[in-house]
């Protein structure tokens, strides 16, 4: 049994890990995203490496991964926005797979939701959402947005 609190309790850089777990870098990064479900693991953009973080570091470290995902998402907008697309299935991929990963935060953030109105004593009740396409006449269709 690997005692993580112990290795993790100094930094350890990225160049460590395969040696540590025994295995190839790529899942040995994997191998890391699987013990942040456990414990505040945590990597700042300072060159240091991993470690187990206290709350506020946990708190800090959240920021810069949700800025570094904004940014991420930005880019692909920006440069897509750029793009002539002549297919029109790629413009429809590009916007499906946007839409995913905005579910996917959606639903990330549940939890942290709940617990804040059940701190703030806020009482909440699910409402689906959808949108509605209209075209050039009649009704079109209807897209769910899958939301918690």
């Amino acid at each position: 049994m690997i005692d993580y609190e112990k290795i993790f309790s100094t930094p350890r850089k990225r160049e460590e890990l395969p040696s540590i777990f025994n295995t190839s870098d790529r899942m040995a990064r994997i191998h890391i995203e699987h013990l942040q479900g456990y414990y505040i693991l945590i990597n700042f953009q300072d060159g240091k490496g991993y470690f187990i973080g206290d709350d506020k570091q946990g708190i800090a470290y959240s920021f810069q991964e949700m800025n570094r995902g904004k940014s991420s998402l930005e880019k692909a907008c920006k440069i897509i926005a750029q793009c002539h697309i002549e297919n029109i299935e790629d413009m429809e991929r590009f916007i499906e797979e946007m839409t995913y990963c905005i579910s996917l935060l959606n639903k990330s953030l549940v939890p942290i939701k709940n617990e804040l109105y059940e701190r703030k004593n806020i009482k909440c009740v699910p409402v689906r959402q959808h949108l509605r396409r209209v075209g050039t006449g009649d009704l079109q269709g209807q897209c769910r947005i899958e939301v918690g």
